[in-house]
């Protein structure tokens, strides 16, 4: 039987909670720049060829949330 997904992984996509949807961080409390190291270290920009759609999905949610930041 296959394990339901963590509410993590859409609560942006529900309604802005800025939660990683990787790590299910609450990431409320970090500025624009930690949130863009957060999402460079979770999903490294060398590597991003090798990235499923899933993991690119993930790292342009942290980035939106970056650029909400400022």
């Amino acid at each position: 039987m296959p394990q339901e997904e963590p509410a993590y992984r859409t609560a942006y996509e529900k309604d802005k909670s800025p939660i990683c949807p990787e790590t299910g961080i609450d990431l409320s409390g970090y500025s624009a720049a930690g949130v863009r190291a957060h999402a460079e270290n979770l999903f490294p920009t060398y590597a991003q060829e090798n990235f499923s759609d899933e993991a690119k999905a993930r790292k342009k949610i942290l980035l939106e949330i970056a650029a909400e930041k400022g």
